[in-house]
């Protein structure tokens, strides 16, 4: 039986996002990216959302050459590289419960090829520590940063650009952010 210890201000806050989910789910953040970085869409940005099925792991792929590129309130560098590529993995659900592994380890299995800088997880939910460590290490071992965009980065990134008419329901944040920690030990 394992005891969990909490400090802070917790985070994690149940998102329900309705029939807003899968494919609708997907076109919404396309739909984010492309007003997000219209002006610069294929000067030094393309976005491309990828066909419905056998994404082989990706539902959105970004390319860019500019230094850095902001998304979702997240710097990427290109670093040493002329152009980086970014999948992005889209994940939604209602549950209350933790978005599972079994959920999104295959996406990243099949999305983290050669050829790519970073894998982006984006999802409404939040993925467990243990499943974090394991989707981070399998990229790593591949060369690929792996990014995890959960509830409250994606909550608080909607929020902050004002793109409230996107979702029903979005929880909202008191704009400080606090700290938050909890841990597990078994017995």
């Amino acid at each position: 039986m394992g005891i969990t210890q909490s400090a802070g201000t917790e985070h994690n806050v149940y998102w329900n996002i309705g029939h807003l989910l899968g494919n609708e789910f997907e076109d919404i953040i396309y739909e984010i990216l492309i007003k997000e970085y219209q002006i610069r869409l294929n000067k030094d940005i393309k976005i491309k959302q990828t066909p419905r099925r056998n994404d082989r792991g990706k539902d959105i792929i970004i390319e860019f050459s500019c230094q850095t590129l902001s998304l979702f309130d997240i710097s990427f560098s290109r670093g040493e590289f002329d152009k980086v590529t970014i999948y992005i993995e889209c994940k939604s659900t209602n549950s209350r419960h933790a978005l599972r592994r079994e959920k999104f380890m295959p996406s990243i299995e099949k999305g983290g090829r050669p050829g790519i800088n970073y894998y982006v997880l984006l999802t409404n939910s939040k993925i467990l520590s243990a499943d974090y460590y394991e989707a981070d290490q399998l990229l790593n071992s591949r060369k690929i940063k792996f990014v995890l965009v959960d509830q409250y980065l994606l909550a608080r990134f909607l929020i902050n650009k004002n793109y409230y008419d996107y979702f029903e329901e979005i929880p909202i944040y008191d704009g400080e952010d606090d700290y938050y920690v909890q841990s597990q030990v078994y017995e």
